[in-house]
């Protein structure tokens, strides 16, 4: 644990779980999860990472799930296998399975997962891009194959 009042010079590497309440300048990667509380200026990575009221300047990438509380603010992209969005993000969104924009969420930049849900208040300014499964993209270039040979 990195205690409210201290700040680290340098990067944090860690075998097991993190929780910050200060601020980090440097990057921080653990095998385990991420508790931010403080600020990080660099990038962030953990099995799952919550953000909580905090502030980030560099990119956040989950292996499982992330989670980012209203009053955080990251500038930097994120990726993750899925993804609760209510704070402010100012970056892109790469996500495997779902992303769900809560109310608070503000997202400048471009979104992409399986599956995509906005809450009523959540806000995004960029492109939503849906991806689907292997087969469905298959189907999806045989069928503008197909048009193209027809409009051809």
């Amino acid at each position: 644990m990195i205690g409210a009042d201290t700040v680290l010079e340098g990067d944090l590497r860690a075998g097991g779980h993190v929780q910050i309440l200060g601020r980090v300048r440097g990057g921080v990667a653990a095998e385990g999860n991420v508790i931010l509380s403080g600020g990080v200026e660099g990038d962030v990575s953990g099995e799952n990472v919550l953000l909580e009221g905090c502030a980030v300047r560099g990119g956040v990438s989950a292996r499982g799930e992330l989670r980012i509380t209203a009053g955080a603010v990251v500038e930097g992209d994120l990726s993750a296998r899925c993804a609760a969005l209510n704070g402010k993000v100012r970056g892109n969104v790469s996500v495997g399975e779902t992303v769900v924009l809560q109310p608070q969420a503000l997202v400048l930049g471009d979104v992409s997962g399986a599956q995509i849900s906005m809450c009523d208040g959540a806000a995004l300014v960029g492109a939503v891009h849906i991806l689907g499964r292997e087969e469905d993209r298959a189907l999806a270039a045989d069928f503008s194959r197909a048009l193209g040979e027809r409009l051809g």
